[in-house]
């Protein structure tokens, strides 16, 4: 059975790309954050294919994820699913900007970090931001955050390494031959520091990436938005997406669903991903 494992991997995530620009009638979600609020979300994403005929399964190709987001790139580790969960505590709120700490509760990579030496930089990351956390500032309305203080980011990241260098020998190496201060200077320095910090958080809170796209958008005052993508000229088979979205009164995202299918003659591609966030009983 041979899929068209490009067509289906370039459909998806140009569909993924495009629907933030579909925007429905309706108002942009109105956000109140208080200093001391916290936010904690759990990100799920899963993907399966399917024989259209009998709908069942049928394996799953590494060529997908290829050239996917990098939500959808971390199934290379996981296969088919994976969660994290991630919370946002506010700091500081002006009115233009809300401030907040980022912390990571569950890396999406799971026991798999475990013993992989290309997971060595995940490994750490995520360490630091579940310990320590890092800065980011979102604009008023939510539709686009970058890192508050990359310097202090980038220092707490060598000062987190050289403290765990025991716990591999590769960094183990790099730190006995590197003075830390030398490190930090550099690093610091480089002008790819905040792209740096952004693949971090990219990494360890995919979700994250999926709260301004979902707070660009219009808003009726129903919560399921659904769309069907017709057949193009060029006879590619339909792509069909199923939305959720819910918020509180005070702008907070509750729950967000997106379910994506991509219908090949031979396949059936069904991705979903949900936002949820955990409130405490």
């Amino acid at each position: 059975m041979k899929i068209d494992q490009r067509r289906i991997a370039l459909a998806i995530v140009t569909f993924i790309c495009t629907i933030a620009c579909a925007q429905v009638p309706g108002d942009y979600i109105s956000t109140h954050f208080k200093k001391g609020d916290t936010l904690q979300y759990t990100y799920k994403l899963s993907i399966k294919a399917e024989d259209p005929t009998t709908r069942k399964p049928i394996e799953i190709p590494y060529d997908i994820y290829e050239n996917l987001s990098s939500s959808y790139y971390l199934l290379n580790e996981n296969r088919k699913s994976y969660e994290s969960t991630f919370t946002l505590t506010v700091r500081e709120v002006t009115p233009y900007t809300y401030t907040m700490r980022l912390q990571v509760q569950q890396s999406p990579y799971g026991d798999n970090i475990n013993g992989n030496p290309d997971l060595i930089t995940p490994k750490f990351t995520n360490g630091l931001l579940k310990e320590e956390g890092i800065l980011i500032t979102f604009n008023e309305n939510m539709s686009d955050y970058m890192p508050t203080n990359s310097n202090e980011t980038i220092n707490d990241l060598v000062d987190y390494l050289y403290a765990h260098r025991e716990e591999n020998e590769l960094i183990k190496k790099f730190t006995g031959v590197v003075p830390k201060e030398e490190f930090k200077q550099e690093f610091t320095q480089s002008e790819d520091v905040n792209s740096f910090i952004s693949l971090i958080i990219n990494l360890s809170a995919p979700g994250l990436g999926m709260l301004p796209e979902i707070y660009r958008r219009k808003y009726t005052p129903e919560v399921v938005h659904y769309k069907d993508i017709p057949s193009d000229k060029k006879g590619s088979h339909p792509l069909k997406i199923e939305e959720t979205t819910s918020f509180n009164s005070d702008g907070w995202l509750n729950e967000y669903n997106r379910t994506v299918t991509f219908k090949q003659p031979r396949s059936l591609i069904v991705s979903h991903e949900s936002l949820i966030r955990q409130v405490k009983q």
